[in-house]
């Protein structure tokens, strides 16, 4: 039916894989591998996979516009782009996902990795990602997703743009519906696993907390597993962790952590000529460790110990860990702030959003108003998505208990918010609503004063990224 080129096929490292058929023009490797074809580039290989939308080889296309040198389509629509066999390498299987989940399984097992690492979460799951990544690079060739690739798909594409000659994997493992973790490691299995926390989130899939716990735990079911991190301070996580794990060491981290985990202990936000940070001090091994730390909000004083839990665990020496730990700065739309105008402070935390972490969120930005000598705080906060039958009062729970006492100024984003009638009489004059973030945008210019702090949070289907954006085109904050 076509040519079969064993240029590509011997590149690849996968001849006649999983009934994966290969034509088109020899190429190299392709450093990047993208279900998204706006997130390909010169050299790329697109994935063409159904949707429950749109099926993905509408998109072929585009992603040849944008530089895709391979593209792996179903067979059933071969015929349709057999004309590209000169220009692309092409990939024809029977099921694209099932083929792109093989292949990255093939990879893994080909690559020569000392570690594999996954980390899961109701919140911090990225960041804790990058912080262990970040860490382990002191010692160790490194590769960890480019984004928020937590999903099977996510997962697949980042082992199969991973380079050869790297030591260690960082893979992020989310979830919305039980099993799912499950199948994650079960496909691609960690050796160490790490638990943020348990909240509040995507109970429309989980019901209740008990039920968003129990899918996390999955994570320890993997069957390479050798070491576990967990939040020792959620009382969930701890009775689910009444009996031991077998084959692998437990480490807990966190306030009640003991000795034998990482222990934290005094938190304390900063504020000085370099910028926001957390001095946080460690201990592990009756061996304390001052340290100083970029992200600012007190919250991430777990994020700083379990990513220095695992560089420890890793023989990462303490000083190394202490210089690259004041060189992590943090992620947009994850707590990345920048100095405008008339001394204003924008905090960009437009992500995603869940009551642990808005609670989290408008506590922290409220201390920097405090201590660091600001005027008033500003917040622009988006719904909360996937709370299930529990929204409406999670988020009047939300504004009662962190926002009402904290908040100067409120715009509130979405629908979510708007059955917050207790809210919204105490109040008053300092409320508004907007339907969409370019609402928001122009109330927050009609209201944001020199000397104010902008927090900016909420579900990522809000976009409120494009609230925050025109602070940070000229960056000022210290932060590098």
């Amino acid at each position: 039916m076509k040519r079969e080129t064993e240029g590509c096929s011997a590149v690849l490292g996968f001849e006649g894989a999983d009934g994966l058929e290969v034509s088109g023009c020899s190429r190299d490797y392709p450093d990047r591998w993208c279900s998204d074809s706006r997130d390909c580039r010169e050299g790329s290989c697109f994935v063409a996979l159904p949707g429950e939308k749109r099926d993905g080889h509408e998109y072929i296309d585009d992603a040849l516009e944008h530089g895709a040198a391979w593209v792996m389509l179903s067979k059933s629509r071969y015929k349709e782009y057999a004309y590209l066999e000169s220009e692309v390498c092409l990939l024809s299987a029977e099921d694209t996902l099932e083929a792109l989940i093989a292949l990255a399984k093939r990879r893994l097992s080909a690559l020569a990795l000392k570690h594999v690492i996954a980390v899961t979460g109701s919140v911090g799951k990225t960041t804790t990602r990058m912080m262990i990544a970040r860490l382990l690079q002191r010692r160790y060739r490194v590769y960890q997703a480019r984004g928020s690739f937590n999903t099977a798909i996510g997962c697949a594409l980042t082992i199969l743009e991973a380079p050869e000659d790297i030591d260690i994997l960082v893979l992020e493992m989310g979830a919305n519906r039980p099993g799912e973790i499950r199948e994650l490691v079960t496909l691609f299995p960690p050796d160490i696993a790490f638990l943020t926390e348990v909240a509040a989130a995507h109970l429309k899939g989980f019901s209740d907390i008990q039920g968003v716990c129990r899918a996390k735990m999955e994570i320890t079911e993997s069957q390479a597993l050798g070491a576990f991190f967990y939040n020792a301070d959620n009382q969930t996580i701890a009775q689910h962790l009444e009996n031991p794990l077998p084959g692998a060491r437990m480490v807990p981290v966190g306030r009640e952590a003991g000795s034998d985990g990482v222990a934290i202990g005094a938190a304390q936000f900063v504020c000085d000529e370099t910028g926001l940070g957390l001095a946080v001090e460690l201990t592990h091994r009756r061996q304390r460790m001052p340290l100083r730390s970029s992200l600012y909000g007190e919250h991430h004083a777990y994020t700083v110990a379990f990513g220095v839990g695992c560089a420890l665990w890793l023989r990462v020496p303490v000083d190394d860990i202490r210089s690259e730990l004041e060189r992590i700065a943090p992620l947009p739309g994850r707590g990345r702030y920048a100095f405008g105008p008339g001394r204003q402070l924008v905090i960009d935390e437009s992500y995603n959003a869940n009551p642990a972490s808005m609670k989290a969120s408008v506590g922290s930005a409220r201390r920097v108003v405090d201590q660091c000598g600001f005027n008033r705080l500003v917040a622009v906060l988006g719904g909360m998505g996937e709370l299930g039958t529990s929204a409406s009062a999670l988020h009047e729970q939300v504004l009662q208990e962190s926002v009402l006492g904290n908040v100067d100024v409120l715009v509130l984003v979405g629908d979510e918010w708007r059955s917050c009638r207790s809210f919204q009489e105490a109040a008053g004059a300092r409320l508004r609503f907007a339907d969409n973030a370019e609402e928001a945008a122009e109330l927050v210019e009609g209201c944001l004063d020199a000397g104010d702090v902008l927090l900016i949070k909420g579900s990522n289907v809000y976009h409120l990224s494009a609230v925050a954006a025109p602070y940070f085109e000229e960056q000022e904050s210290p932060v590098q």
